[in-house]
């Protein structure tokens, strides 16, 4: 075999592989926590003690590679011990971000 068919295969080996692992890796889906802070309008002021305090809420949502990696760079995603954290409420609109570089 001439070294020109060898250099073909094996560019078009890496190619193949390079967009199999394109493809995997954009059907890959991460689960991101969010504390919603408990909804305190309901408290009575002044009332009685045994009154239970709401729990916060975590709410989980699954994103892409492509939204993790945008996420991260605007400190949007957190990492605490093995889980991914929102450091805002996702369910709020966001608007422009400023460039953090």
């Amino acid at each position: 075999m001439k070294t020109g068919a060898v250099q073909k295969i094996l560019s078009t080996a890496v190619a193949l592989a390079a967009i199999a692992l394109l493809i995997l890796g954009s059907r890959r889906h991460y689960a991101v926590r969010y504390d919603k802070p408990p909804d305190l309008s309901n408290i009575a002021i002044g009332g009685p003690p045994s009154a239970q305090m709401p729990q916060a809420k975590t709410v989980t949502q699954d994103i892409g590679d492509r939204d993790l990696v945008e996420n991260a760079t605007f400190t949007g995603v957190t990492r605490v011990g093995d889980s991914l954290y929102f450091t805002y409420d996702p369910s709020e609109p966001r608007g422009k971000q400023a460039c953090p570089t």
